[in-house]
């Protein structure tokens, strides 16, 4: 019996305490000191959820202007080639026309020649 009353009066040495000389002021300053740094956290992550949100915007934006950019980009390569064609088509009629003046001017001075 005089073992149990011993260990409760060891547990109760031990077990946490608030001793009566600490002044109130430095429990005041404790709670400040907590409430400040909960205010602070509060306001950094609202601050940086905001930031976060602008940004995620900003991407979904650039998304959208590079698709539009890249269809874009295709729509031009597909002018370019059709010009391209058409370049080939008139440079191979041009061709056709040096060829034809060639021999014409062949068949004309052949006939001046000739008489």
């Amino acid at each position: 019996m005089i073992h149990e009353s011993h260990q409760g009066n060891e547990r109760r040495h031990q077990s946490w305490h608030l001793d009566k000389k600490v002044p109130l002021a430095m429990i005041f300053a404790f709670v400040m000191q907590t409430l400040t740094l909960v205010f602070v956290g509060a306001t950094w992550k609202a601050e940086t959820d905001q930031r976060l949100s602008t940004v995620e915007a900003d991407i979904l934006d650039n998304v959208e202007i590079r698709r539009r950019m890249w269809t874009d980009i295709k729509t031009q390569k597909d002018h370019v080639n059709e010009l391209s064609n058409k370049i080939t088509a008139v440079d191979e009629r041009t061709k056709n026309i040096k060829d034809s003046v060639d021999r014409l001017l062949s068949l004309w001075l052949e006939d001046k020649t000739g008489r």
